[in-house]
């Protein structure tokens, strides 16, 4: 259970890290570097080994793309929410 739940957490960081590093994000003022995103790269590949080791292999690369989804779908729309509501 804990090493599932470690390896959705280290790829919803993941997917947040290489999202922010991006140039045309639109979260924060300035992108991230590039460590950021050579770090989050490998961040969802430990994501996708440690939901591997936990889980069958087809329901891991199915959480670990849902997970990757999700966090670049919202992430965005989230941000556009909260630049509404402040003015």
């Amino acid at each position: 259970m804990t090493l599932k739940l470690f390896g959705i957490i280290v790829s919803v960081l993941s997917c947040m890290s290489i999202y922010l590093s991006h140039p045309n994000q639109i979260s924060l003022q300035t992108s991230l570097g590039q460590f950021f995103y050579y770090a989050g790269i490998m961040g969802l590949l430990c994501g996708l080994s440690l939901l591997v080791y936990a889980l069958p292999l087809l329901v891991a690369i199915l959480i670990w793309l849902a997970i990757a989804i999700l966090v670049w779908s919202f992430v965005p729309l989230l941000m556009l929410m909260k630049r509404s509501n402040l003015k």
